[in-house]
């Protein structure tokens, strides 16, 4: 089973979007912030991390740079801005790719399969 990592400080969006992967059959973490988020992948290997880029204090962008110092799972970064420039820094910090929210599910799915099979 796949495990994936949530990151969004909006508790229900995390939700929903962690309801959508399980029924699909992953295993899924969530966190609400920076720190929350660095806790979880001190404790456990995830396949794959999804990351809202707009988070109050330390946000999507500094967590995306922070894990590709150590981790190299696939990062999808989820934002509801979509302006060329922060897709454009959220790539550059390593992200494997940028979706704009809000998306369809199946959208989202496809995504994470085709980033999950390309490994």
């Amino acid at each position: 089973m796949k495990s994936l990592l949530l990151v969004d400080d909006d508790i229900n969006s995390v939700e929903v979007t962690k309801c959508l992967f399980e029924q699909e059959g992953y295993d899924c973490d969530t966190a609400l912030s920076y720190e929350d988020a660095l806790q979880k992948v001190a404790e456990k290997n995830f396949d794959l991390a999804i990351i809202d880029l707009r988070m109050p204090g330390i946000d999507g962008n500094q967590l995306i740079k922070e894990l590709r110092t150590k981790f190299s799972f696939p990062i999808i970064a989820f934002t509801a801005l979509d302006t060329f420039e922060i897709q454009e820094q959220a790539i550059e910090n390593g992200a494997n790719c940028v979706i704009t929210k809000p998306c369809s599910p199946k959208l989202l799915l496809d995504t994470v399969e085709k980033l999950l099979s390309s490994e």
